[in-house]
């Protein structure tokens, strides 16, 4: 990304063991998938307004919500089979696997 222009980039290794980050990853999740809050640009600037861009897990669950946020945004969706990524990821990062299991 930083070929592109790119300077922070918000990746996975981001929100590891980054406790503030991942309380509000879970208050997406939450807003996502269980209590309907909202959470909208004021929320995403303050987990991602540092970066430029954003990549992989766990931005890549949210990519409808970060567009609605974002709506000036340039976005590059890429598209893979998951049983060939699956393998790719497993073996390039054996920690995913306990990650990647629970998202297949």
């Amino acid at each position: 990304m930083k070929i592109l222009g790119f300077n922070e980039t918000y990746h996975m290794a981001n929100a590891v063991n980054n406790l503030k980050d991942n309380e509000l990853w879970l208050d997406a999740i939450n807003a996502k998938t269980q209590d309907g809050k909202h959470f909208g640009r004021e929320q995403w600037d303050q987990l991602l307004g540092h970066c430029q861009a954003v990549t992989d897990f766990p931005a890549a669950l949210f990519a409808p919500e970060l567009i609605s946020a974002y709506p000036e945004a340039k976005v590059v969706l890429s598209n893979r089979n998951v049983d060939q990524w699956y393998r790719y990821e497993t073996a390039a990062i054996p920690e995913s696997r306990s990650l990647t299991f629970a998202f297949r």
